[in-house]
């Protein structure tokens, strides 16, 4: 397999993998006040509360992209330019 595709593959692997953990670790979505509504998802669940805060979505993705480069680089690391 050329080393270009398995650098994708543990791209997208490690792009997955860690956007689910930061996800699980940083919690459910709540309101910008701090305020958990039993509704986030739902429309207007936090409408009063200045909206939802959806930081921590933003920090699983970079943490995503991060994770994605970095193994990207250390499979051409390991495996070398294909000849």
């Amino acid at each position: 397999m050329p080393t270009v595709w398995r650098a994708v593959i543990a791209a997208g692997i490690a792009a997955l993998l860690t956007y689910a953990a930061f996800r699980f670790l940083l919690g459910p979505y709540v309101c910008q006040s701090g305020w958990a509504s039993p509704s986030v998802g739902t429309q207007g669940a936090c409408s009063h509360h200045g909206g939802i805060d959806r930081s921590p979505h933003y920090w699983s993705m970079l943490a995503g992209v991060v994770a994605a480069a970095l193994s990207f680089k250390i499979v051409f690391w390991i495996y070398g330019p294909d000849e």
